[in-house]
C-alpha cells in the first residue's frame, strides 16, 4: 500500500489527469442515472395508459354488454307478448321503441327481411349482418356503418349496429331469428373519450387486419386514414418492434405496446388491447411529450442531485488523497531526517573519540615533552 502510494508522493502532474478522469466518471454515471430515469418515466407512461385503457374497454364491454342484453330481452318479451301477427308485433316494437336508448330497432325473420320499429322493411342490404344471419357461429354482432340521414336528404351519418341471434319466434307465417339495434357513434365516442391526458391521447377501435371501426380522433393527419397498419408504416417505430411482430401479437390476442415517430414527427406510445368476444381491439396513442414535459423538472433534480453526490464523493476521495500523500511525504521526510542524522553522528564520532583519546593522553604526560 505504502509503496503503491509512493510512486504518486513526488508525481503532481498526475493530479491534473485524475480530475479528468474524475469528470468523465461523474458525466458516464450522470447519463446511465438520466437513462435509468427516463426508462422509469416510460415504465410509468405504460402503466398509467393501461390502467386508463382497461377503464375504457370495461366501459365499452358494459355497453356492448347491456346492449345485447336489452335485444334479447326485446325478444322475450315479444315472445311472451304471443304477437299473432307480424304487424301486431311492428306496432308493439313501436311502442317499444321509446323506453331505451338505441336509435332504431328491428328484428330479423328466417328470410332475412329486417322489420323496424318505424315500420320499415326491407331486406338485409349489411353485408355483415347478412353473413352473421346466415352462417356465422357467433350468437352477437357488433359493426359500424353509413347510415341514410332521412332528414337530410343526399346526408349520411356513422351508427353503431348490434345484432344477436334469438330462439326462433313463430309470429303468423314468419319467424322472427334475430334481434338488430343501431344508434350514433357518438354514444361509444363518449366512452371513449380521454380526458387523462389533457388532449394529448386519443382511442380508436380497430379489426384485426387494422381497420378502424371507431376512431374518436385523428392526430396524424395521415394521407390513409382508414388503417392502423398502413400508419404504423409510414411511422418510425423505435423500439425495436416492426408492423409484422405488431399484426402478430394481435393475432394472438397479446397486448401490444410500442413508441413511434408519427409523419408530424411526434413522439408517441401506442397501446392496443384485444376486446373481449370480439375479434377487435381497443387502441390508444398518447404523445411522450405529455409525459416526459411533466418528469423534466424531477428527472433534472434528481439528476444533478446524484452528481453532487458524485462530487462531494470524489472531493472527499481527493481529499483523503492529497492527506495521505502529506502523511507519506510527512513520514518519509523525518525517516530522511533519523537517516541524516543517524550517519552524522557516526561520522562525527569517529574523529571526536580520536581527539578525546589523544586529549586524555596529553593530559597524563603534559609534563613530558617527548611524550607529548
Amino acid at each position: 500500500y505504502k509503496s503503491f502510494i509512493m510512486k504518486f508522493v513526488h508525481e503532481d502532474h498526475l493530479l491534473l489527469p485524475i480530475l479528468v478522469v474524475g469528470a468523465i466518471i461523474l458525466f458516464i454515471i450522470g447519463n446511465l442515472f438520466r437513462h435509468n430515469i427516463e426508462n422509469m418515466v416510460y415504465r410509468n407512461t405504460v402503466n398509467t395508459m393501461e390502467e386508463v385503457a382497461q377503464h375504457n374497454i370495461k366501459s365499452l364491454q358494459d355497453k356492448f354488454d347491456d346492449s345485447y342484453l336489452s335485444l334479447r330481452i326485446i325478444a322475450n318479451e315479444i315472445r311472451h307478448d304471443n304477437c299473432q301477427s307480424i304487424e301486431e308485433a311492428e306496432r308493439w316494437l313501436n311502442i317499444r321503441s321509446g323506453n331505451n336508448y338505441f336509435e332504431r330497432i328491428g328484428f330479423i325473420d328466417d328470410q332475412y327481411v329486417l322489420y323496424r320499429d318505424d315500420f320499415w322493411r326491407m331486406p338485409l342490404r349489411n353485408d355483415s349482418l347478412r353473413a352473421f344471419f346466415m352462417q356465422n357461429e357467433a350468437s352477437s354482432i357488433m359493426d359500424v356503418y353509413e347510415a341514410v340521414d332521412e332528414n337530410n336528404p343526399g346526408g349520411s351519418y356513422e351508427v353503431l349496429m348490434y345484432a344477436v341471434k334469438i330462439d326462433p319466434i313463430k309470429i303468423g307465417d314468419r319467424t322472427i331469428i334475430g334481434m338488430s339495434a343501431v344508434h350514433r357513434i357518438n354514444a361509444i365516442m363518449d366512452l371513449m373519450k380521454i380526458s387523462s391526458f389533457e388532449g394529448n391521447g386519443y382511442s380508436a377501435i380497430v379489426e384485426s387486419n387494422g381497420d378502424f371501426l371507431v376512431d374518436v380522433e385523428d392526430r396524424d393527419n395521415s394521407s390513409d386514414k382508414g388503417n392502423l397498419f398502413e400508419k404504423l408504416k409510414s411511422a418510425q417505430i423505435t423500439d425495436g418492434n416492426s408492423v409484422a411482430a405488431i399484426q402478430e401479437m394481435m393475432l394472438n390476442k397479446q397486448q401490444v405496446v410500442t413508441r413511434y415517430f408519427n409523419n408530424l414527427g411526434e413522439d408517441r406510445v401506442l397501446l392496443i388491447s384485444p376486446l373481449r368476444d370480439h375479434n377487435r381491439y381497443f387502441v390508444m396513442t398518447v404523445s411522450y411529450s405529455f409525459f416526459a414535459d411533466r418528469s423534466a423538472a424531477f428527472v433534472n433534480e434528481a439528476t444533478m442531485f446524484i452528481l453532487a453526490v458524485l462530487l462531494v464523493a470524489l472531493i472527499a476521495i481527493f481529499t483523503a488523497y492529497r492527506s495521505v500523500i502529506s502523511v507519506v511525504r510527512t513520514e518519509a521526510a523525518s525517516k530522511a531526517q533519523n537517516a541524516f542524522l543517524t550517519n552524522m553522528s557516526h561520522e562525527i564520532r569517529t574523529p571526536l573519540n580520536g581527539i578525546i583519546g589523544m586529549n586524555k593522553l596529553m593530559s597524563k604526560h603534559i609534563n613530558d615533552s617527548d611524550k607529548l
